[in-house]
């Protein structure tokens, strides 16, 4: 049996990764951008016409479970790369060609995202790129592939949940890499052993790996392996009960943001004030704000009809007090 390989580079060996020409006459061309290897060809297909392939490269993950999977491809762009490059998908209802835009008015590194589709077990699910443009060859303009990644999803039997508190753990001080946007994005961040985040989102399976989308404490925000992420404990805040009327208070000139619903926790870009007033009908949850940082109980609010949710306070001094209490 052929193990299953999620994440193949141009660097993988057969069966994961082949390439080669119909005709034997074009070449593919190895290269290495900002430590990405990749190969190129250029475009013009074979000699009956330039919608004709001739050079491919495939890549067959040999997966062993069946299901959805999102499909990303990486490779180098630059003003020389096509505009129409063909990519088929072989998935478990047949074939589907994606043409990728890789041109680039400067040189850079692309993961692009083509879709989802169903693949079965074995060898007949695929992504092949060719060298079919529909453009005549010119000796200048090609193509480019470095990596295929196909991450799973669905519903697994992990030992964390969504919206659950979790540290790193046991990374043996390497630290715990953080990928983003995507589960199969280059690593961002390295999270040391105690660092805590809240579970946004996942799982997701790439790599050999379940992985969660986390945010954590610090503001960053990205994909971490489950391996090295352990449930934190917290004593859920019990300042307020729901139909508390409350008062802003503390939160000087810039006011006390009012979010969207947790696990996000976005700004909705509405503040409110020291002394406005409002009710508890919601919470408490506890996590981290996006586009900032820090641990937070938050509750939602409402002020008047406008409905969000609010942090409570921070470690020296409280943004909501019952209507009686406040400072």
């Amino acid at each position: 049996m052929i193990k299953e390989k999620t994440a193949i580079t141009v660097m993988a060996s057969a069966p994961w990764f082949t390439e080669g020409t119909n005709s034997g006459v074009s070449s593919w061309y190895p290269h290495v951008w900002e430590s990405h290897g990749y190969i190129s060809t250029y475009v013009g297909g074979m000699g009956t016409g330039p919608s004709a392939p001739d050079g491919w490269a495939k890549f067959q993950p040999y997966l062993s479970q069946p299901g959805s999977y999102d499909i990303y491809v990486g490779f180098f762009a630059c003003v020389d790369t096509s505009r129409r490059v063909p990519v088929t998908i072989g998935y478990a209802d047949g074939e589907e060609v994606v043409l990728v835009d890789q041109f680039s008015e400067t040189n850079q590194w692309i993961e692009q995202y083509l879709g989802r589709w169903n693949f079965d077990v074995g060898p007949d699910s695929y992504v092949e790129i060719t060298d079919a443009t529909g453009e005549f060859y010119d000796g200048t303009k090609g193509l480019t592939i470095g990596c295929v990644n196909f991450v799973r999803l669905g519903e697994f039997s992990t030992t964390v949940e969504k919206f659950s508190l979790v540290e790193a753990y046991d990374t043996f001080d390497h630290g715990l890499n953080v990928r983003s946007p995507n589960p199969c994005s280059d690593i961002v961040e390295e999270m040391a052993d105690g660092s805590i985040g809240v579970i946004i989102e996942g799982p997701a399976y790439w790599d050999g790996q379940h992985r969660y989308r986390i945010r954590w404490e610090n503001g960053v925000e990205g994909w971490s392996a489950l391996s090295y992420l352990r449930e934190r404990d917290f004593a859920p805040s019990t300042r307020f009960d729901i139909g508390d009327d409350v008062a802003v208070q503390n939160t000087g000139a810039l006011g006390l943001q009012v979010r969207e619903s947790p696990p996000n926790l976005a700004s909705t870009g509405y503040h409110v004030f020291d002394g406005e007033k409002g009710t508890i009908v919601g919470g408490p949850f506890y996590g981290v704000p996006k586009g900032t940082g820090g641990l937070y109980h938050f509750w939602q609010v409402d002020f008047d009809g406008k409905r969000g949710w609010c942090a409570q306070g921070d470690t020296e001094d409280d943004y909501l007090a019952k209507i009686g209490d406040t400072d």
